[in-house]
């Protein structure tokens, strides 16, 4: 699941870009949770290299945000940041912390999605690198997130099913969910995690993957899972 940060003093224009930004996640198949502060000062102390994106509004009580973003790059070199101005001229030194790209106010949510496919296409990219540490009874294994297939509950474990084999590991469903940032892994049940490059086909309640598996989908998850296996088939396959 992806952490998106919201670094915005105006309550109003807050509720506005969160409002685009989930919009946009669920048009493009993802999942993500969003996180708003007021206080720059604070965002800046309690920041952990963890999140993915960061949206700063640049006019922004007595640190602007363009210095706090200066002090999170210097943190982080791998978090997406977005400016979000009233003056364009300050989002020209978005290249000094290697922004993403910027937004003017008021935020039109056409402009809003145009602008953001870069960053839809920086987070697939990331994706398929990503690795996911994984204690198991062996030691830790750092399995890349893209070889998985699904992931199974048994017991007290979880099984992870690859394209390399089957290994397990003591841990929750839920725990490995938020530790995996890509879209493309979804629930199709509360017993199961199935990666999207592997679906085939939806049947009924019913699911059958690449090598021929067949996973159930329950009925909650039906819907959601349909919509982002058409989000995730219309931005185009991830490798």
């Amino acid at each position: 699941m992806l952490k998106i940060c919201v670094v915005e003093d105006d309550q109003r224009d807050a509720e506005r870009l969160c409002g685009f930004i989930e919009t946009f996640l669920k048009e493009n198949g993802f999942e993500a949770e969003i996180n708003v502060s007021s206080d720059e000062r604070r965002f800046l102390a309690d920041y952990e290299s963890g999140c993915d994106v960061v949206f700063f509004d640049i006019e922004l009580g007595e640190d602007n945000g363009f210095e706090v973003s200066k002090r999170i790059r210097e943190k982080s070199e791998d978090v997406i940041i977005i400016f979000v101005t009233n003056l364009t001229q300050y989002a020209l030194k978005g290249y000094e912390v290697s922004a993403l790209d910027f937004l003017v106010k008021p935020i039109n949510y056409d402009v809003f999605a145009l602008k953001m496919k870069r960053l839809a296409e920086r987070l697939r990219a990331k994706e398929c690198k990503e690795l996911l540490p994984i204690k198991t009874a062996g030691g830790l294994v750092n399995c890349q997130v893209a070889s998985i297939r699904y992931v199974e509950v048994v017991g007290h474990t979880v099984r992870f099913h690859t394209l390399d084999g089957e290994f397990e590991a003591y841990a929750s469903l839920k725990s490995i969910e938020k530790q995996i940032h890509s879209s493309t892994m979804v629930k199709c049940n509360n017993g199961f995690l199935v990666n999207l490059n592997y679906v085939r086909r939806i049947k009924n309640f019913e699911l059958t993957l690449d090598n021929g598996e067949r996973l159930l989908v329950s009925r909650q998850r039906k819907r959601y899972l349909m919509e982002a296996l058409n989000s995730f088939i219309s931005g185009g396959a991830r490798s």
